[in-house]
């Protein structure tokens, strides 16, 4: 099967002059996200906020997405995006990026608390067979769901491991489902092909407003039933409702702003965590 040659990208000057399209471009914008989001669960149930494990996750997303858009970079190129001409433009710069934090990722795995430390590394499994799978194999796999479900448990794990009540089990969902609808506003930004996606999130595409509606309604509720969820049920119900707007002003933002504004949506937690007493 002969490899899709690519050809590097001319970089424009006003992508260069953009620090939201750069962060997104570098990788940055995932493990800007995952970091959050964990340090928002943490404080909220009660696991200790060690800024060790939150380091680390970053530096682990990081390496997984850079690593993705590699790969990625010489399929079809039919599917490809900015960030993977980006990526493929500039693989020697991020080869040597992702040799480094490997080593980086092992010294800090080391000095996390040991249960936190099994339990992702547990978590670690299925990923390697689903990067196998797709990389490797080429199967088709559908992502989306599996994103939602990754992310939701990877960020939740600390307080799971010292919280078990349904208040926690109700915002993993709800924070999964937002993971989830990120992916369905990235995949109908970018006209991603129905036969891509699962039939849940190729009929999202087509009624987003309508799910993000549900979700921001639905984690409004969650957060005036249960004032102890309140400082994360918020920011979900928060970002839901920033892609409600996001989607009416798709059309005139270009295709890279569009796909880094999906993921800045969900940096609702700076402010969550800087409000927290308030929202608890």
């Amino acid at each position: 099967m002969a490899t899709t040659t690519i050809t590097p990208v001319q970089a424009d000057r006003s992508v260069l002059r953009n620090p939201l399209a750069l962060w997104h471009l570098f990788s940055l914008d995932a493990p800007t996200v995952a970091a959050l989001w964990f340090a928002l669960f943490s404080r909220v149930f009660h696991a200790d906020v060690l800024i060790v494990p939150a380091v680390a996750l970053a530096v682990a997303v990081w390496i997984l997405y850079a690593a993705d858009r590699l790969s990625d970079a010489h399929r079809n190129d039919s599917i490809l995006k900015a960030r993977h001409y980006f990526h493929a433009a500039h693989r020697h710069e991020f080869l040597f990026a992702i040799a480094f934090a490997f080593p980086v990722l092992g010294a800090l795995l080391v000095r996390m608390p040991a249960p936190l430390r099994m339990a992702w590394m547990l978590m670690g499994i299925p990923l390697v067979l689903y990067a196998a799978a797709v990389h490797i194999f080429r199967w088709r796999i559908y992502k989306e769901i599996l994103v939602g479900i990754f992310f939701s448990t990877t960020i939740a794990m600390p307080a799971f491991l010292v919280d078990h009540s349904a208040s926690l089990l109700l915002s993993a969902i709800l924070f999964g489902m937002l993971c989830w609808l990120n992916c369905v506003v990235i995949a109908r930004a970018e006209d991603a092909p129905a036969h891509d996606m699962d039939a849940l999130t190729a009929w999202s595409t087509q009624h987003l407003r309508t799910v993000a509606a549900t979700l921001t309604i639905a984690a409004l509720i969650g957060a005036f039933a249960l004032p102890n969820a309140r400082a994360v049920l918020l920011p979900i119900a928060f970002s839901s409702a920033l892609f409600l707007l996001l989607d009416t002003k798709a059309a005139h933002l270009s295709a890279v702003t569009t796909r880094a504004l999906a993921d800045a949506v969900l940096l609702t937690p700076l402010l969550a965590l800087a409000l927290l007493h308030t929202l608890r």
